[in-house]
């Protein structure tokens, strides 16, 4: 069962580390289960999405949680590109914010088929972005996304008037922003809060027994921390304020490693033995 969570400050939140024993408490006794965005909590925010590399020890540690607890990552990215990124089996990937997944027993899934809209779309904005340095369109199998990160800051408005030009002429997409991005994908009642409650759903003997752990810096994540099953525990990746439904944060992808390793050495020692 699902529950509104209600948005608050960042920074008035706890810190995941410095409470981390708050944390665990409502997975005693319950199968536990952590879902991770990649890019701004795996892995620093880079100036293009082919170079934000995940460390080595970060990847060993991913490893051993997924030989303990069902561990996810659930990625705005194509699923075959986070895979790729990530290189760890057993894992559960969720790819173009939940559009494409694979699950270990299950294969993979399209809960939703691709947009055709999506190529005529992709060829308009490629021709349109020619003007603007810096500005990379990245095409996924679900969706497409504009980073601007690299852009000439006059261009910002242009950018964001063109792309909703382009999309003003298409029926059946949306956008959205994250960080320096613009997100465009078919407009369904689909996100990686959908996304979540759809794998929970498929994981054996979850229902009444499992607790989640989602961690993920971006707006996107916020769907997820909006829906998470109680008992369970969002956490904000971020230094900077703002408002977010998570109940815990995190300041660096460094720390996201530290708290990691941290539920590692519980899961081994005190946590449920399943």
């Amino acid at each position: 069962m699902s529950t509104a969570r209600v948005s608050a400050s960042l920074h008035s939140l706890p810190h995941a580390l410095h409470s981390f024993q708050e944390v665990v408490t409502g997975l005693e006794d319950r199968m536990p289960a952590v879902f991770l965005d990649y890019d701004g909590t795996l892995t620093p925010i880079a100036d293009h999405p082919d170079l934000a590399e995940l460390s080595e020890p970060v990847r060993d540690t991913l490893r051993r949680l997924a030989r303990l607890s069902w561990t996810g990552i659930i990625s705005g990215r194509d699923l075959d590109n986070i895979r790729g990124l990530v290189q760890v089996d057993g894992l559960i990937y969720a790819g173009s914010h939940g559009f494409d997944l694979l699950i270990p027993g299950h294969g993979r899934i399209e809960p939703h088929p691709p947009s055709p809209v999506l190529d005529r779309v992709e060829q308009e904005l490629r021709t349109l972005l020619q003007a603007f340095p810096g500005v990379h369109l990245e095409r996924k199998r679900h969706s497409l996304a504009v980073h601007y990160r690299q852009a000439l800051p006059r261009d910002l408005d242009a950018v964001q008037a063109g792309v909703e030009r382009v999309l003003a002429l298409h029926q059946g997409l949306r956008h959205f922003g994250g960080k320096k991005v613009i997100e465009i994908q078919p407009n369904l009642e689909w996100d990686k809060g959908q996304a979540l409650l759809y794998i929970l759903d498929l994981l054996p003997a979850w229902k009444g027994r499992g607790a989640p752990i989602y961690i993920g810096d971006d707006t996107t994540d916020e769907h997820a921390f909006a829906v998470l099953p109680l008992p369970g525990a969002g956490i904000c990746v971020s230094e900077e304020e703002r408002t977010t439904r998570a109940a815990y944060r995190l300041n660096t992808p460094r720390e996201v490693h530290l708290f990691l390793e941290k539920l590692l050495r519980w899961l081994e020692g005190n946590g449920p033995s399943g």
